[in-house]
């Protein structure tokens, strides 16, 4: 599992793992629009003349934004995926394939698709894009995987499909205890209906 033990508890150790990952992709957000104000032909920052330098024109503009928005995106997707591996239960090897998979996925896709698009890397810098893409999609095919109805059983039991858990010491003194409770209301009833009934005939013999 990967934020929580298999007998509910918290596990100190993957929250820690979640909350520098989830650290890590708010900074990387920060410096990634950071490094992209300046290079705006329309925002405040225009006035440097960075977009002129670098020779952003008109005719690559929207590719440039669809690159920017995949940049900027997959992050908060892999943030999004690190809460859901910490609050839901999964088996132990869907965290382990999962966070270094979307966590190079959305760094590769980030320098990858900014450096094609801002910098005019070439092709290689859109290759290094769309294997960041595959890495995070991957991830997701993982995570779909992982979150099925057989395998969050499983990893909610700690127990295989089709494997009967066996009880602890506690919920066999307990089934113990309310088996010894429920035959003893058993015995209880037909011992009491006679003398009941016992009752009610002396209580007419004395009436005669």
């Amino acid at each position: 599992m990967a934020g929580r033990s298999i007998n509910g508890t918290r596990n100190t150790q993957h929250i820690l793992t979640t909350e520098v990952l989830l650290w890590a992709v708010v900074g990387w957000e920060a410096l990634l629009v950071v490094l992209l104000s300046p290079l705006s032909a329309t925002g405040p920052l225009a006035g440097l003349g960075l977009a002129d330098r670098l020779g952003l024109d008109e005719a690559g503009r929207v590719g440039r934004i669809v690159m920017l928005y995949h940049s900027l995106a997959v992050p908060f997707v892999a943030a999004l995926v690190y809460l859901m591996l910490d609050a839901l239960p999964f088996e132990a090897w869907v965290p382990r394939r999962v966070r270094p998979a979307i966590t190079a996925g959305y760094l590769l896709t980030s320098i990858g698709g900014l450096s094609f698009a801002y910098l005019r890397a070439g092709p290689i810098a859109h290759g290094v894009f769309l294997v960041g893409l595959s890495l995070t999609f991957y991830a997701g095919v993982v995570l779909w995987w992982g979150l099925r109805p057989v395998a969050t059983d499983v990893a909610r039991s700690g127990v295989p499909a089709g494997v009967r858990p066996v009880p602890t010491p506690s919920e066999q003194t307990s089934t113990r205890a309310d088996a010894q409770h429920n035959s003893t209301q058993e015995g209880r009833f037909p011992t009491e209906a006679p003398s009941t009934g016992s009752k009610e005939a002396s209580t007419q013999v004395d009436a005669r």
